[in-house]
């Protein structure tokens, strides 16, 4: 099974962003290929390093301008916006369709919820 290419990118506090990429490193079939301190030339070093997942910070709860550009230049790439300082999280998928949906509907951890 070939791993998922990640970018950490933009995440304003230091060590959330330590501990976010320790977590995805840990997985055996998820590769974090590149870290980026802010947001400007995600565009090229998702192109660069063919990401497949986008896991980027944002200050505001709505998604920036800079993401959506990464979408409309790579809409291959799947981004996680970290929102709320790391409380609050949405995920941006370009072509979604019914299968995606079920997917991520499946993932949510009710465990979680309790």
């Amino acid at each position: 099974m070939e791993s998922v290419r990640c970018l950490v990118g933009d995440i304003p506090q230091v060590i959330l962003a330590d501990i976010i990429q320790l977590v995805i490193d840990d997985r055996p079939d998820i590769n974090v290929v590149c870290r980026l301190d802010d947001i400007s030339g995600v565009c090229e070093a998702v192109k660069e390093h063919e990401i497949d997942v986008a896991v980027l910070g944002e200050k505001a709860i709505s998604l920036s301008q800079s993401v959506n550009e990464l979408l409309l230049a790579s809409p291959q790439t799947t981004v996680v916006a970290i929102l709320n300082n790391g409380n609050r999280a949405c995920i941006c998928v370009e072509n979604f369709g019914l299968d995606e949906l079920v997917a991520m509907v499946r993932s949510v951890d009710k465990k979680q919820k309790a």
